[in-house]
């Protein structure tokens, strides 16, 4: 009976000390998944904007500011709706690491076929931030990853409001007023 006893106290203690080296591990690995971030969001800001470059499919929508007032092409574009994107990407937090694989690329549609590229410049053509928007996530947000990347990240946000938008779309509607940029 004392050695019955032993053994199930022997057994106790290393199922115990597996355990605790499972949810160790397991912990270290949940956080490496959600405090990776490797993008520049803070930096995209009204003050540092001045460019916006939207391709997706065969379409290339080309957002620049010029003095106090956006452009989309030779039109006026609403200014109220691209500061509300730009905040809404700087406001963008990393949930976490979806995938590191090339081939899980398509699946959540972060690849250049079925993507959305999305690049922030600053005055001179300086790139700020640059990603690959793809399909929306369950639960709400996205998934993203940058362009030459394998890793895909799932985000808060939801872009669609701003990425399925037409050229025409972003230009300011006939009598309307633009407010400042």
């Amino acid at each position: 009976m004392k050695a019955n006893k032993l053994t199930i106290l022997f057994a106790l203690t290393i199922t115990i000390i597996v355990l605790a080296a499972i949810i160790s591990n397991l912990q270290s690995w949940n956080e490496g998944r959600s405090t990776r971030n490797p993008f520049h969001f803070d930096q995209v800001i009204q003050e540092k904007v001045s460019k916006i470059e939207i391709i997706r499919f065969d379409e290339s929508i080309m957002l620049i500011k010029t003095d106090d007032a956006w452009k989309v092409g030779e039109q006026l574009a609403d200014n109220s709706a691209i500061n509300s994107f730009v905040t809404t990407i700087n406001g963008i937090t990393v949930l976490e690491l979806s995938s590191t694989k090339e081939e899980n690329h398509y699946k959540f549609q972060v690849d250049e076929e079925t993507g959305i590229i999305v690049k922030f410049y600053s005055k001179g053509d300086n790139l700020i931030e640059s990603f690959i928007a793809g399909k929306y996530a369950a639960g709400g947000g996205m998934f993203i990853r940058q362009e030459g990347e394998n890793e895909v990240f799932k985000i808060s946000e939801n872009l669609s409001i701003y990425l399925d938008k037409s050229k025409s779309d972003w230009e300011l509607p006939e009598n309307s007023e633009n407010s400042a940029a």
